[in-house]
């Protein structure tokens, strides 16, 4: 190789460490990345229960079910915590599989489809925010001792089923907590929405549950029921009554027994 060849690859070689150093200075650094978080460890995890705001807001209520027990509508969940170990990641837009969540599920047993990605909005101070809407069909308690003249409370309940009160607190948002004025449900009226925090029992892990009660106070409109149901029974059992009130002068019913003992009489004597 000549001292010329030689020179001219040092060049080229110089030149291609360049180009690769310009390379991954324009590698853009995503500054939404999680490090390393133990998902399984809540934010101050030796100190008091983690705060969790919740609040639910009835999108739609399409169908109030007495036969099968059962709710059909489409709701809103809005939570919020703060984890300072997300403070540096403020503006970004995180998975809820890669940081901690208090794990909120329907303690109603049913078939709910979510329509929102599972992505947690992170704030100042590391407050996440996670809203999600669902839509489906859920089991409700019913009731029906006064029916068709009944008033009815609904209950849909989230759980963190993975922790105890000891270690989550739910409070109630009471501003994302609601209803649409317009509901397509029918023959019901629904009165009232409302959010209580409640606790259970958890034997098996000898410790309480938090749990928040998304209650829907709801009248039954008792109109159809008067008008197709009750109203033609009572006519019907009225007609029956009729006859107490008769003169049976008023039909000749009198031919009708002589006939009969005629019958008799012959049915007697053939017999002999």
């Amino acid at each position: 190789m000549t001292h010329f060849e030689f020179k001219a690859l040092c060049i080229v070689t110089l030149l291609a460490f360049s180009l690769c150093e310009q390379s991954n200075a324009a590698e853009p650094v995503d500054a939404c990345t999680v490090s390393s978080m133990q998902t399984g460890v809540r934010p101050g995890a030796a100190g008091p229960p983690t705060r969790v705001s919740v609040g639910m807001f009835m999108v739609d209520l399409t169908e109030i079910s007495d036969p099968n027990q059962t709710l059909t509508g489409d709701f809103a969940v809005a939570l919020n915590w703060t984890d300072p170990r997300l403070a540096h990641l403020e503006g970004c837009e995180i998975s809820l599989d890669d940081i901690w969540s208090p794990g909120l599920a329907f303690f109603n047993s049913g078939r709910l489809f979510t329509s929102r990605p599972r992505v947690a909005g992170i704030g100042a101070g590391g407050s996440v925010t996670y809203a999600q809407r669902y839509f489906g069909t859920i089991a409700s308690y019913h009731n029906l001792q006064d029916f068709p003249f009944d008033d009815q409370t609904f209950r849909i309940s989230l759980v963190p089923f993975e922790w105890t009160d000891k270690d989550v607190a739910l409070i109630a948002d009471e501003t994302a907590t609601g209803r649409r004025e317009l509901l397509n449900v029918s023959d019901w009226e629904i009165e009232n929405v409302q959010g209580v925090i409640s606790r259970q029992s958890a034997p098996a892990r000898n410790a309480f549950v938090p749990q928040y009660d998304f209650t829907i106070t709801a009248h039954r409109i008792t109109g159809f029921y008067l008008w197709k149901v009750i109203l033609p029974l009572c006519l019907i059992v009225a007609m029956s009554w009729c006859v107490f009130w008769i003169s049976p002068e008023l039909y000749p019913f009198g031919h009708l027994h002589a006939d009969f003992d005629r019958i008799h009489l012959r049915h007697d004597q053939h017999g002999a």
